[in-house]
């Protein structure tokens, strides 16, 4: 089976890991795999490295009709046969690539929270015109009818998940790393700083005075790197704190392999 799949970027998000996840196993499934990129990321080298073909592209346009038609050309000279964006903007470009191509099936994935309204908009007006819409979770069908997107019968529900080879122990030890003794509570959160109301930081530094209070042994780790704009989301985080004199228990590691 040869599939397309796009990402707009390849920095350290969630749905970039699972994708990396799927192109270093795509061979052992059976599937020859094409990765195209709009923009480049943390990630470029690990998917260049993956065992898939990685072709990089640059869209200058919210629409941009050239990419789109780079796209198509990618597809028919490969022969692809499925195409899989994770992002509106992804599925409205593979539409454009595949008009006519009644042997290429299009598919998009929905991950969760849709920022920003045109980004809604569009997920809105594609989704109909996919030949498949993945969703990760049945609860998402409600928050995606909130948004105005309605249940279809090309609407799937398919699993998170992450390569359990990519879990193993590796014999590091994050208490090591932050000197802190082996029986130290600790407990974390995996995800970037983003402007957007994706992930939400600052209810957990909100919470986290009462529970030192009751717990001084208490630790929370934030593993994740700041997105441009998110600067400000990091910073009264940090404020919240210092002022509520938590700070020596509260680690803010950044972007992590």
């Amino acid at each position: 089976m040869k599939v397309l799949q796009l990402l707009d970027s390849v920095n350290r998000g969630g749905a970039e890991t699972q994708v990396l996840d799927i192109c270093r196993n795509a061979s052992r499934f059976g599937f020859e795999m094409t990765l195209v990129t709009a923009g480049g990321g943390a990630l470029e080298n690990d998917f260049r490295d993956s065992g898939v073909e990685y072709i990089r592209l640059d869209r200058k346009l919210p629409v941009d009709v050239y990419f789109a038609s780079q796209l198509r050309k990618i597809i028919k000279e490969r022969g692809i046969e499925i195409v899989h964006g994770y992002q509106a903007v992804d599925g409205l470009h593979l539409y454009l690539a595949t008009r006519g191509l009644k042997d290429v099936k299009t598919v998009l994935s929905f991950q969760g929270f849709i920022p920003g309204r045109k980004n809604r908009v569009t997920a809105k007006l594609i989704a109909p015109l996919m030949d498949a819409n993945v969703l990760v979770s049945k609860s998402l069908f409600n928050y995606l009818e909130d948004i105005g997107i309605k249940r279809r019968e090309n609407f799937h529900v398919v699993y998170n998940g992450a390569d359990p080879a990519r879990l193993q122990p590796t014999g590091g030890s994050i208490k090591t790393e932050l000197n802190l003794p082996p029986n130290t509570l600790l407990a974390g959160m995996v995800a970037n700083f983003t402007a957007d109301p994706t992930k939400d930081q600052l209810t957990i530094c909100r919470a986290l005075p009462a529970v030192i209070k009751q717990f001084p042994d208490f630790h929370f780790v934030f593993a994740g790197r700041v997105a441009d704009g998110a600067e400000g989301k990091l910073a009264e985080c940090l404020d919240v704190c210092i002022k509520n004199g938590i700070a020596d228990n509260v680690h803010f590691l950044g972007g992590r392999s």
